[in-house]
């Protein structure tokens, strides 16, 4: 880091958002080439009192960093290793934040407001890792309805069956170890997580913003990265692909609060610029087909919260150690061990 961009980067704490962001919930949002949307989505979060904090992709060639810049944003540059958002955009989002408990959303995903109070409320005290969010894929149905998916595929998660296409994007940045691979959070599946309630969730406008076009590019500029990735994802990302939308199961309960952030949206047309030969869409669908059959393949696996470690919350972190080695010298084996467990864990 030369000394310009140092100046500039440790400049930005002193910027007056910066201190409300430290006081309030903090979010951050890696961003690339996103300057149709991303102001829209911008005022959107001012109107609900959040200021989130932009990572913005220095290869961005639409004028999305001028834009945030004009709107007065907080944002950051950064230049990833790759050519996706996971190359190193999530963990340096998580230190220009502050660290701590932070929520990482892309540039076209919006929470609803009782994720966020959910978050002030109970999430932000958590000892875990990691909590998984549910997200629901929007797009527009056959009655030009905007809808979310429930197909068989939005439910992938062993640990809970029932949970609406788990994301972890609620996490304690010191608690987690970062990677850089496409189709992760951007850091190591986390060993002590939980599932934020349900109805407490974020909208993926993805298909509502880009064309069918845009989108499929997207699939295969992915699996081209990482092969094996994409395709299987290929219902989400392209739900035109199904003649009938009944594969989607549709819903649209819990929309009505982003009635507005949609009608400002330059929402695309659907089925727009699509050009895919039958053996493509044969593909995408055989892929997808067999996602179905490997999520149900798998067996239900338990998993462990760390919420039930309550003598930590009573313990100095400097004597946490020494807590884990006299509960188990004390006969409280079991309790002593899973902390003894989660320090290794969580702590770098």
């Amino acid at each position: 880091m030369d000394a310009l961009v140092a100046k500039r980067f440790f400049a930005r704490w002193a910027h007056p958002r910066r201190q409300l962001g430290r006081q309030k919930l903090r979010i951050f949002i890696p961003t690339r080439d996103s300057a149709k949307w991303v102001g829209i989505f911008l005022d959107a979060y001012r109107a609900i009192g959040v200021e989130p904090l932009y990572i913005v992709d220095a290869r961005s060639a639409d004028g999305t960093l001028k834009l945030l810049r004009a709107k007065d944003a907080d944002c950051v540059v950064f230049t990833p290793s790759g050519d996706y958002a996971e190359a190193g955009m999530v963990e340096f989002g998580a230190r220009a934040a502050g660290g701590g408990w932070l929520l990482r959303l892309d540039d076209d995903e919006f929470p609803t407001r009782a994720l966020l109070d959910w978050i002030r409320r109970v999430g932000r005290k958590s000892l875990n890792q990691v909590w998984q969010v549910s997200r629901r894929e929007l797009f527009c149905d056959e009655a030009g309805a905007i809808s979310y998916s429930r197909s068989q595929t939005r439910y992938p998660n062993p640990y809970r069956r029932d949970y609406l296409h788990p994301q972890p994007r609620f996490f304690h940045a010191g608690r987690v170890k970062f990677l850089e691979k496409v189709h992760t959070p951007g850091f190591v599946d986390a060993e002590y997580f939980d599932f934020a309630p349900e109805e407490a969730f974020i909208i993926h406008c993805n298909c509502l913003l880009r064309t069918p076009a845009e989108r499929l590019d997207k699939i295969l500029r992915y699996e081209d990265i990482r092969p094996g990735s994409s395709f299987m994802l290929a219902d989400e990302y392209l739900p035109e692909l199904y003649s009938s939308f009944a594969h989607h199961n549709a819903g649209r309960d819990g929309l009505e609060e982003f009635a507005g952030l949609f009608a400002a949206l330059p929402i695309a047309a659907r089925g727009a610029g699509l050009e895919i030969s039958g053996a493509m869409v044969d593909t995408l669908t055989s892929e997808t087909e067999g996602h179905r059959r490997r999520i149900d393949a798998v067996p239900r696996l338990s998993f462990d919260s760390a919420d039930d470690l309550w003598p930590l919350r009573f313990t100095p972190h400097p004597f946490r150690r020494r807590l884990a080695e006299l509960l188990c010298t004390l006969g409280a084996r079991r309790m002593g061990t899973r902390i003894w467990n989660y320090l290794k864990a969580t702590q770098r």
